[in-house]
């Protein structure tokens, strides 16, 4: 079998620690347990992530017909091959693309159509975001100084705030909030960091108290895999499909902010959505700190109903068909 493509820093995993263990199984990927890192497996369909590895759809069939949990690999860096030692298959990367992950700049800040547009698809989606909460009580309460006691508040100014105690402690409030394997506390956060990295509005400050909790407590806050986002967060590296969202946001246009967004959905549960809520409050964020958000009628405290009922036409369709 052939690896289609891997990330530069799977590789680099395997190389490190040379053997592991099948961690969790799935319906269309998998993932297993090098040392104290992981390493993704699945389908082009479902995209690359920063420390993946993509295989065809036939291959990664035969695979979970096959695989357990607990069951061996070994690197063979000699062959550059990759042995599932209880099934005897091997998988080969001598053909494999290699990719980082990493995004780049791509400017301050996003046109108002767009921001309407992945505002409008938000507040037409019918389902709760994975906070347990839906997505106006998740969004509606950023627009509007002082805070009213939402938690996730503390995001929007983040940016600007030196207080590294109120930082921790929103830090401490999201990180392995919610169910499933990555919870959505965690989600938000990588995507408002995606965000701050596409802005090149970063708070240093924010991601120095992250990563210190992550070093020092990250397996007692979190899941495994969860954590492992973060920490590729942490160093600019995202999934692509989250990567592409942000693409459409910042250089796209409104169609094809509504066309990456329907593809995030597709991701989890919940997941694909608190990403782009976490993308959406740092939006929130860069709008507050810029003159933009002054001058925009746009930001006048528009309820989630009209924003969904006079965009619709710009989106296409509502998303709760989707949801």
């Amino acid at each position: 079998m052939e690896v289609q493509e891997c990330s530069y820093l799977a590789k680099d995993i395997l190389c490190r620690y040379v053997s592991g263990t099948i961690h969790s199984i799935f319906r269309d990927s998998f993932n297993f347990q090098c040392g104290p890192r992981f390493v993704h497996v699945s389908t082009e369909r479902l995209g690359r992530v920063p420390f993946g590895l993509v295989l065809n759809s036939e291959s990664m069939e035969v695979l979970l017909s096959k695989l357990k949990i607990g069951d061996q690999i070994l690197w063979h860096i000699d062959t550059q091959e990759l042995v599932f030692s209880e099934t005897g298959i091997l998988l080969s990367f001598s053909k494999a693309l290699q990719y980082s992950g990493k995004i780049q700049y791509m400017g301050l800040n996003v046109s108002d159509a767009n921001l309407n547009t992945m505002m409008s698809f938000l507040f037409s989606c019918e389902k709760q975001c994975g906070l347990g909460i839906s997505i106006q009580e998740a969004l509606e309460p950023q627009y509007n100084i002082p805070g009213n006691g939402n938690q996730l508040y503390g995001l929007v100014f983040c940016d600007m705030n030196r207080d590294v105690k109120a930082i921790e402690q929103t830090i401490r409030y999201l990180t392995g909030r919610g169910m499933g394997l990555t919870p959505a506390g965690d989600d938000l956060m990588v995507g408002f960091l995606a965000a701050s990295v596409c802005s090149g509005n970063t708070s240093g400050l924010f991601k120095s108290v992250l990563t210190s909790l992550l070093e020092k407590e990250g397996p007692l806050l979190t899941t495994r895999i969860s954590l492992e986002f973060l920490l590729y967060a942490l160093i600019d590296r995202f999934a692509s499909r989250l990567s592409n969202a942000c693409r459409a946001l910042f250089l796209g246009n409104p169609q094809d902010v509504f066309t990456a967004a329907l593809e995030m959905l597709q991701i989890g549960n919940t997941s694909g959505l608190d990403t782009l809520i976490g993308v959406a409050i740092k939006c929130i964020s860069l709008r507050r700190s810029s003159h933009a958000y002054r001058s925009c009628s746009f930001w006048r405290q528009c309820p989630s109903e009209d924003w969904a009922e006079r965009n619709n036409s710009r989106a296409g369709s509502k998303c709760s068909r989707h949801c």
